[in-house]
């Protein structure tokens, strides 16, 4: 399930956990709850226990930046969750795209993207740095046809495995 997640503390203890927030920070911003207006958390559980959340950020009206910021032990559970947080923003909101900027050296996080659906679309070459070393940022996108189309696969392929 996932829903609107209001507990700053909360958010705050996810970026704290060592393997999280090390994986995440860089040199010109260290994990911490943004206070925007442009700026949402959704908290993401799998019967009843907390896994992590999603910040999602307005870019603009037709698009929607996200990222996953999900604990160890959700590992089974993420592809649910991150077809629940699509399916939220784009029923919820008129985006046509959802962005998902990744760095380079996080593989995995850009596997997940990839088999949520999400495509590469460029690299944004040295726009970040970890420990004064330059490092490249992967742009995926997924648009609301990518999403329509993501879902018809699914329901078809529920409906053959029946």
């Amino acid at each position: 399930m996932v829903e609107g997640l209001f507990d700053v503390e909360l958010i705050e203890s996810v970026y704290a956990i060592p393997s999280i927030r090390d994986r995440i920070q860089h040199d010109h911003w260290k994990p911490t709850y943004i206070a925007n207006p442009a700026v949402g958390y959704l908290g993401a559980w799998h019967e009843g226990e907390f896994c992590g959340f999603f910040m999602v950020r307005e870019k603009s009206r037709l698009d929607i930046e996200i990222h996953a910021c999900l604990l160890p032990r959700a590992t089974l559970y993420s592809r649910v969750l991150g077809v629940e947080v699509l399916e939220k923003v784009f029923n919820a909101s008129s985006a046509r795209r959802v962005s998902a900027p990744i760095i380079s050296d996080l593989v995995s996080a850009q596997n997940y993207v990839r088999k949520l659906g999400f495509r590469q679309e460029g690299v944004l070459r040295e726009a970040c740095m970890r420990n004064g070393r330059a490092l490249d940022v992967i742009l995926f996108g997924m648009t609301r046809t990518d999403y329509a189309e993501s879902i018809r696969c699914h329901s078809s392929e529920r409906q053959s495995a029946a």
